[in-house]
């Protein structure tokens, strides 16, 4: 049966992303009050997690279709959604792009799957698991058994260290010039604006931005959890605003 959760973090956590699903899902305190047969006062008490019963938040995911395990997953993975490297770790690998391909493997498949997949001798794949142990970025295992050190889904890169410069700026070149390759029936998007606005608006503009990044960051982690890999695309996408900016244009001179 369920109980109370050990701590409140874990609870609110829990009850964060349900806020969030909820809110894609589009369902209203109200709307789920009435599913439930319950106040409305009461329902924002579980959701706002100032309840502690598990009972009550997995009642809350069956009347909206979701499973509260996936729920707890969610959440796992929102707290452990990013990890940095050491710049010492950074830099080795920034001078070998290889390894840093072979570490972004590990993150998804076995050692042997990497190695049959890439024709890798089986010589070449424990040399580059010892390289990337000797900077401690995973341990090794009898029968070639490998454990990453890193927890989280996605690699933050140290702003303007060595991978940002070496790697992550290479990628955002390529991320532009795909924006601008529009072949048909491709499921590209972009779009581009530039004027004067207020402060308030800015305000706004990227408080707007940064609930709809959040928003499809989190349906991006759900569907990662429920569906096959071969259902998913691989895609990647920016949202940005800049100021100050001004055109190369309008620095040309005449």
């Amino acid at each position: 049966m369920f109980g109370v959760m050990d701590t409140t973090d874990e609870y609110r956590g829990i009850a964060t992303v349900l806020r969030e699903v909820l809110k894609n899902c589009g369902v209203n305190y109200v709307a789920l009050a009435g599913k439930l047969g319950i106040s409305s006062r009461t329902v924002k008490r579980i959701i706002h997690g100032d309840d502690y019963s598990v009972a009550k938040l997995a009642e809350v995911c069956g009347a909206i279709g979701i499973k509260f395990f996936d729920l707890m997953q969610l959440a796992q993975e929102e707290e452990e959604e990013s990890f940095e490297l050491s710049r010492e770790q950074e830099e080795f690998l920034a001078a070998s792009p290889k390894h840093f391909l072979f570490f972004n493997l590990l993150r998804k498949k076995s050692l042997d799957e990497i190695r049959r997949e890439y024709g890798l001798s089986v010589r070449d794949a424990r040399s580059y698991a010892k390289d990337l142990e000797g900077i401690g970025l995973l341990e090794r295992y009898p029968g070639d058994q490998v454990k990453l050190t890193v927890k989280g889904s996605s690699h933050q890169f140290i702003e303007d260290g060595p991978l940002d410069k070496a790697i992550g700026r290479r990628d955002m070149m390529r991320f532009a010039e795909k924006l601008y390759d529009r072949r048909p029936g491709s499921t590209t998007f972009s779009t581009s604006s530039g004027s004067g606005i207020s402060k308030k608006t800015m305000d706004e503009l990227i408080k707007d931005m940064e609930e709809l990044s959040t928003r499809y960051r989190l349906i991006s982690q759900r569907e990662r959890s429920l569906l096959p890999e071969s259902e998913l695309l691989e895609v990647r996408w920016a949202m940005a605003v800049v100021h100050p900016f001004q055109s190369w244009i309008n620095e040309l001179k005449l």
